[in-house]
């Protein structure tokens, strides 16, 4: 086997981990984000009858698993980062090996005409997106406590 294939099979596999990557970043906030309007529902409809005690215990529960979505999405984004920069390599490397197919040019100078055609999406970055949704869970645990204080 060649080099070039070697590095094209590592290409597949890097591509492969990020979209496992991003499959286990909306699985997991999408289950936050069930549960927590869950406990949402069950500390504030009237279907269910709780004690302050009890919606005191389903606010700190929201606010653990906001923040444990919170901190599961920011290690996700560092792996993400960490497979796209060994990415970034493997193209460079492959431009190595085969001379003139310019394949990190050609990617550098798509990115910036993305940029440029999307000049305010580029700069949201979608970690951030991701955990603004879990962090929606621990406000709404903030809110459980306090409702009836207010």
């Amino acid at each position: 086997m060649e080099n070039s294939e070697i590095i094209v099979e590592l290409i597949k596999e890097n591509l492969e981990e990020i979209r496992q990557n991003t499959n286990h970043r909306q699985g997991v906030t999408q289950f936050i984000f069930t549960i927590g309007a869950g406990i949402g529902f069950a500390a504030t409809t009237d279907l269910i009858e709780i004690s302050s005690n009890e919606k005191l215990a389903l606010g700190v529960l929201a606010i653990i698993i906001g923040i444990l979505g919170m901190l599961f999405t920011r290690k996700l984004h560092e792996r993400q980062r960490w497979y796209s920069g060994r990415l970034e390599k493997l193209y460079e490397r492959l431009d190595g090996e085969q001379g003139n197919l310019n394949i990190y040019e050609i990617y550098s100078k798509h990115q910036i005409e993305h940029r440029d055609k999307y000049k305010t999406l580029s700069k949201v970055r979608t970690n951030v997106l991701w955990t603004i949704i879990n962090f929606s869970v621990v406000l709404l645990g903030i809110g459980i406590i306090f409702h009836d204080k207010i």
